[in-house]
């Protein structure tokens, strides 16, 4: 699926999904793993600052099929999303 520039790989199951764009580089510009956030993904947001990551995004609709998502960065500095099925 081609969003924003770039392309978005829902795998057929609920443990998430791989983004790839041509801006993306290794690090926090790179590949970006996104796990699934179901069923709180506000709890899992909850707990990446205390762990010394940093929130990027504030969570974002993807499609209203899809749902949704939220950025941040950990502490190796790559970035991470979380994604919580519609």
């Amino acid at each position: 699926m081609n969003v924003d520039g770039g392309h978005i790989f829902i795998f057929p199951f609920p443990e998430g999904m791989v983004s790839v764009a041509e801006e993306f580089n290794p690090s926090k510009e790179g590949v970006r793993s996104c796990s699934n956030g179901d069923p709180n993904l506000g709890g899992f947001l909850d707990l990446i600052e205390p762990a010394g990551g940093k929130d990027l995004k504030l969570t974002t609709v993807i499609t209203k099929e899809i749902g949704c998502c939220a950025d941040f960065m950990n502490t190796q500095n790559n970035m991470v999303s979380l994604h919580l099925y519609a």
